[in-house]
């Protein structure tokens, strides 16, 4: 238990507030990135979905810094949905004015803003602030996609739990395998995670399945699986059902619930918002709008075509998933019990929700097809001209035996590294100067240093 300050009624930093880290609590990658930018100047900006974990990241850096030597008197939490309306959030100059009013001009403060969404302007108001002072460290939390963060901000996305974390959670072996696997390749790297799969192949299977079925929400996974679906679905409704549809004026319900639908049975399709207008009896306008109003609020995520070396690449459609295969799930109406159950789009979605939770801010992930239909499901774009595809296929793959399309791709692009993943098959096989590598799907997430 820590005792930091949080502001008084009158705005001032003088109020001791404790905090309680959860008994049951996932060390989440991303943490450390933010630690590691703690001792910057830069604004740390932390997004994701609501209930996502974002608050207990912040305890595990709160924990961090009081850890490295920082006093936890210098670290003031304010909530900012009880003080949205103060004149002290209003105006940066006051807010700095109050915090000289408890502690001198020479100490280093950490002031972290939670719930930022709801001032009415918060990136200006915490750009002001960074301005009047350099001794302060602001970290802003949000549920929100920000847009246009200036060059003085660093975003951190905090999504609901990915593999690693939740494999991790049950045995920490990952940091382990990846430091024997990431030198080798080739044969000596097959050879090696067959014998990784047959010691841990089965927690990693069950834990892939688990979270292909009920997604990664906290407060879901810790529940016995007979009990998560109903807290799911409360998620889901307070999340997305009321606050958000109130918050946004979104009026039309019923259109919103009959979209996401739509999106949840073509998952991994192309988006067609003509088919959408049609279907839904709605101006493209508004299908647009409540597409984007989707995406704005990490519901779903909209993948953009990888362009280039083809004339005939598509350049302008997308195709939406879901960041949460939980959510996907339940909005299709697909609730089972039986982890091994989730289909094959489920699974393609999983694989892509986990490519967004692991790339690193200079990486970026799209899908690639062209006009004939030749498609790839996923391409990792790790740097400049440095392309990763990745294949999943339905069932398990045959040795040496690849689609026209992954030959199509490898042909145009020249990948070093190229992923075919699959229900079961782990092997290597040599296309020109490509290494492509079948891997188990539960496998592909937790290797992210092969597309990164």
């Amino acid at each position: 238990m820590l005792n930091i300050k949080t502001l008084n009624q009158q705005g001032i930093p003088r109020q001791d507030m404790e905090i309680k880290c959860p008994v049951k609590m996932i060390e989440r990658t991303q943490v450390r990135f933010i630690i590691q930018r703690m001792r910057g100047v830069h604004i740390e900006w932390i997004s994701g979905p609501k209930r996502s974990g974002k608050t207990t990241a912040l305890f595990q850096v709160i924990q961090k810094l009081t850890s490295d030597g920082v006093n936890p008197s210098h670290i003031i939490y304010v909530n900012a949905s009880w003080f949205a309306d103060h004149p002290v959030l209003q105006d940066p100059l006051l807010f700095k004015e109050n915090l000289r009013a408890t502690f001198g001009r020479g100490d280093r403060l950490y002031i972290i803003f939670d719930e930022v969404d709801t001032l009415k302007d918060a990136i200006s108001f915490l750009q002001k602030l960074y301005d009047a002072s350099g001794l302060l460290k602001l970290v802003a939390v949000s549920s929100r996609v920000p847009e246009n963060l200036p060059a003085t901000f660093r975003e951190t996305k905090i999504f609901p739990i990915n593999l690693v974390e939740w494999a991790n959670h049950h045995e920490s072996f990952l940091p382990w395998v990846r430091k024997n696997l990431y030198p080798l390749t080739g044969r000596d790297f097959v050879k090696q995670l067959e014998a990784f799969d047959r010691r841990y192949g089965m927690l990693l299977k069950e834990s892939f399945y688990e979270l292909a079925l009920f997604g990664g929400y906290p407060e879901v996974l810790f529940l016995a699986r007979e009990d998560r679906w109903q807290k799911l679905e409360e998620i889901f409704n307070k999340n997305f059902q009321a606050d958000y549809l109130e918050a946004e004026g979104v009026d039309k319900s019923v259109l919103y619930r009959d979209l996401l639908k739509n999106v949840a049975y073509k998952v991994g399709d192309l988006i067609n918002y003509s088919e959408l207008h049609d279907l839904l009896k709605a101006s493209h306008v508004t299908v647009k709008k409540y597409h984007s109003f989707l995406a704005k609020n990490y519901l779903i995520h909209s993948l953009p075509p990888l362009t280039g070396r083809k004339a005939s690449e598509i350049k302008h459609a997308q195709k939406s998933f879901f960041y949460d295969c939980g959510f996907l799930n339940l909005i299709a109406g697909f609730k089972s019990s039986h982890i091994f159950s989730v289909s094959y789009p489920v699974i393609t979605n999983m694989i892509c929700s986990e490519l967004l939770k692991n790339l690193n801010y200079k990486s970026h992930a799209y899908f690639w097809q062209t006009n004939t239909g030749t498609r790839v499901d996923f391409v990792v774009e790790a740097g400049k001209n440095y392309f990763v595809p990745i294949e999943v296929k339905s069932g398990e793959a045959r040795p040496k035996k690849l689609t026209r399309s992954f030959h199509s791709f490898i042909k145009t692009y020249k990948p070093g590294r190229a992923i075919f993943a699959n229900t079961s098959l782990i092997d290597y096989y040599k296309v020109g100067d490509t290494e492509v590598l079948y891997l188990p799907y539960y496998w592909v997430p937790i290797l992210e240093g092969l597309w990164q």
